[in-house]
């Protein structure tokens, strides 16, 4: 498999086209068909099938000479060697990199319109020739092959000490392993002679499903019983009722661990693991901000109070943002006033407001309690942050207003008298004239927030 794919990228790197029929037709033809990919096993076999009759019609006699002579089958970024390019690769890095980035067909603002979509297509290529032309005006020649520069060729030297690293944990050819069985080191399936897997005559049955395809439409459908069972197919997939279940098995790592709690005390280490299923950071900050195990054992503990939870919740996103024993809302202003200075203000990387904590702290302990006695519901999850909505339940952000009462209720008036009557709305809405009022600016006038004012107000209630 692995000597089929070089094949095939030398071919298009080269723009070798008679390689490149050669390796479909004698090669991958029978992968795509014996792998179950059966849209591509005829689709690339009527591509075969055309490309063949190229030669034989006069009206395509110089498109078959450009890709037998020129190599114009695949597409070139550069008139380098080995910089052949094939075509679907070209779409991905080209028109669906721009449809997808930011500003393209599926992001932003366009994402929902249809005259924006239009507009886009239909400028798509007046703007390609724009980028054409700044790419001529920039006089570079020779330009150094990508895969000869320095970052690339770093990049693969950590990339192959990976790999050589990974060989020497899992060797492929350990002489005590039976070289009759297959086996997955990634998963650890191993074949034996008795199992379905049969991934080693991969090529001798996709050769035998394309003959059942000779003399039939490309619309003829294949049977998907035919294909190659891989190592995956030992999977046991676990029944009830009858039922195939599907199961996540880190969640079920997850409950065995917590499962564990009940018959035994855990160590230190196996703690610490445990506390991972309330928040994976936590465990990070039991060794770089101090010691919270007074803390941490709150969630774990199935008679503890809201507030107990809300209070530990508290006190770790403190210790998460190295500032033990300050208020949330300090720590999140002092972070504030260094992004802003920066010049870089991401709110999304704030720490939570009080409210906010109090909401995820209550929320990590309903989780961990269904954790720990394995049933769903072990509490109202009304009460712990969650609130039931129309598709479900739904996280409570937080309980706090979204600004403090006097922003809320900021106004401003731009009054030409002296703000004493209930058309200046500053007066209506029960609130002093501010610095931001039109005329007045909060000084010149009888609702300001000096004692002048106070006395006109009273005056006016009295009458």
């Amino acid at each position: 498999m692995v000597d089929v794919i070089k094949v095939f990228i030398r071919n298009e790197r080269l723009a070798d086209h008679n390689g490149h029929l050669c390796c479909i037709v004698s090669r991958k033809l029978d992968i795509f068909a014996a792998a179950g990919h059966h849209q591509y096993a005829k689709g690339a076999r009527l591509y075969c099938q055309l490309m063949k009759q190229l030669e034989t019609l006069p009206a395509y006699k110089e498109t078959f000479e450009s890709f037998t002579a020129h190599g114009n089958h695949v597409v070139r970024y550069s008139s380098h060697d080995w910089s052949g390019t094939w075509c679907d690769i070209c779409i991905e890095q080209t028109l669906m990199k721009s449809a997808k980035s930011e500003g393209g067909l599926s992001r932003g603002r366009m994402r929902h319109s249809d005259s924006g979509h239009k507009c886009w297509v239909l400028t798509l290529n007046h703007f390609s020739n724009v980028n054409q032309r700044m790419e001529e005006s920039v006089k570079k020649h020779a330009p150094l092959h990508r895969d000869l520069g320095k970052t690339q060729m770093k990049r693969d030297a950590e990339a192959i000490d990976l790999a050589i690293q990974w060989f020497e944990e899992n060797n492929p050819f350990d002489p005590d392993r039976d070289k009759e069985l297959l086996l997955s080191f990634s998963t650890g399936f191993r074949s034996t002679g008795d199992d379905p897997v049969i991934a080693e005559r991969a090529a001798e049955i996709g050769r035998e499903m394309q003959i059942k395809l000779d003399g039939q439409s490309v619309t003829s459908t294949m049977e998907v019983k035919s294909k190659v069972q891989a190592l995956s197919s030992l999977r046991k997939i676990p029944k009830i009722n009858e039922m195939k279940i599907h199961l996540d098995s880190l969640k079920l790592f997850n409950r065995l661990i917590i499962f564990a709690i009940r018959s035994a005390k855990l160590s230190l280490k196996e703690r610490d693991a445990t506390c991972s299923f309330v928040k994976p950071s936590l465990v990070v900050i039991r060794f770089c901000a101090g010691d919270i195990d007074e803390h941490m054992d709150i969630f774990l503990d199935t008679q503890a109070t809201k507030d107990a939870v809300i209070q530990a919740g508290t006190t770790i996103f403190q210790y998460i943002y190295h500032a033990p024993g300050t208020a949330l809302g300090e720590i999140r202003h002092n972070m504030f006033s260094r992004k802003a200075a920066a010049g870089l203000i991401k709110p999304e990387t704030l720490p939570p407001t009080e409210g906010a904590a109090a909401q995820h702290s209550l929320r990590a302990y309903l989780q961990t309690q269904d954790w720990i006695l394995l049933q769903s519901m072990s509490l109202n999850p009304s009460d712990y942050g969650w609130t039931l909505g129309v598709h479900g339940y739904e996280p409570v952000p937080t309980l706090d207003p979204m600004a403090p009462e006097e922003l809320l209720q900021f106004t401003s008036c731009n009054c030409n008298g002296d703000c004493s009557n209930r058309r200046c709305s500053c007066k209506r809405n029960g609130v002093k004239c501010i610095s931001a009022c039109g005329v007045c600016k909060g000084i010149s006038c009888n609702n300001c927030g000096h004692d002048g004012g106070e006395s006109g107000e009273d005056s006016e209630i009295d009458s």
